[in-house]
């Protein structure tokens, strides 16, 4: 990295700092203010702002993360994109995580919101996912255009989609802001450490590459079920644990595969990048969208999180690895 490059990156992280700060002054001070949870009866109260913000706030869900995962690996970096699958796959981990530990029940407001929200309410996923996401690939494009523009839009963004959570009355304050404060730190560590560990790993030879990226993914599942789904649970758990660690496993081992037998071609006509989008990234889409619908978890939690684990598993593999290798056999 150049001069000019740390330079600029250690700008970022102190505006990150900057706004971190700024998050958590303005939180207490609603807080303290007794505005915690009537920000969201307000909005309720005024249809244009729970349509409008009910829009916004799509910006932060799941089923948005994984089209722009998909986009960004056939349109854009593979090896930036799966930095940002094992990036927010690990922050919303750590997010169901805490949730299914601090057990903070939503405001009053969700019950009477437009699509009312489930599980626990802090921290915020939305909020934490926009964060990581979003921030990211501020980073990333930090340089394009006039400098600092992109990050300066993605933070609106990530600011919009935090208010909306409690404007529509899904979350309070106190979740968002938790969201924002524990998201923050986790970006900036990630970009700290990840070229040092991307460097350590490239090193090592292939099986213990693909160990790597198994053993991890196997290990969080295990303690999510012993904690959460086992002798010591105490309530249901909410998490998605098993679409996670199953993604993760799956985006990570396909990678190192992809990259030692496949390296798919970048240099294609835009035509058929957008090609091979649709037909790795639709089976994904689909099969999310399909466990959400059949909601396994309303016969048996753990039989959801079993079957969504093996399914990610497989979706993950097929949209980095398998289609890859598929498009490259029939020259797409």
């Amino acid at each position: 990295m150049s001069e000019n490059e740390t330079r600029l990156s250690n700008t970022f992280l102190i505006l990150v700092l900057i706004t971190w700060s700024a998050i958590l002054a303005i939180g207490l001070i609603l807080i303290f203010l007794n505005m915690n949870i009537a920000i969201g009866a307000l909005g309720q109260s005024n249809i244009v702002v729970v349509l409008l913000f009910n829009v916004i706030t799509i910006m932060g869900d799941t089923f948005v993360m994984i089209i722009l995962l998909a986009l960004l690996f056939y349109l854009y970096d593979k090896k930036f994109a799966i930095k940002m699958g094992v990036l927010l796959i690990t922050s919303a981990y750590l997010n169901d995580f805490l949730k299914d530990c601090l057990r903070d029940p939503r405001p009053p407001t969700n019950a009477s919101a437009l699509v009312p929200g489930s599980g626990y309410g802090a921290p915020s996923g939305h909020t934490q996912g926009a964060v990581v996401t979003y921030g990211l690939i501020a980073h990333e494009f930090k340089d394009v255009g006039k400098k600092y523009i992109v990050p300066i839009l993605l933070t609106i963004l990530i600011s919009l989609i935090a208010i909306s959570r409690v404007l529509i009355g899904v979350h309070d304050v106190q979740d968002v802001m938790l969201g924002a404060l524990i998201g923050i730190p986790f970006l900036v560590t990630f970009i700290l450490v990840e070229p040092y560990v991307s460097e350590k790993i490239s090193e090592l030879s292939l099986n213990m590459k693909c160990l790597l990226c198994i053993i991890p993914p196997v290990l969080m599942f295990i303690i999510a079920l012993i904690i959460f789904e086992g002798v010591f649970q105490v309530l249901p758990s909410y998490g998605d644990f098993g679409m996670l660690c199953g993604a993760l496993l799956g985006i990570t081992l396909g990678y190192v595969l992809e990259k030692e037998y496949v390296d798919l071609e970048k240099d294609v006509s835009l035509l058929r990048k957008i090609i091979r989008l649709i037909i790795a990234g639709f089976p994904a889409a689909l099969a999310y969208v399909v466990l959400k619908v059949l909601d396994l978890a309303a016969i048996s939690s753990l039989l959801d999180q079993l079957i969504s684990f093996a399914v990610f598993v497989g979706i993950g593999f097929f949209v980095i690895f398998l289609a890859g290798y598929i498009f490259k056999k029939i020259n797409l």
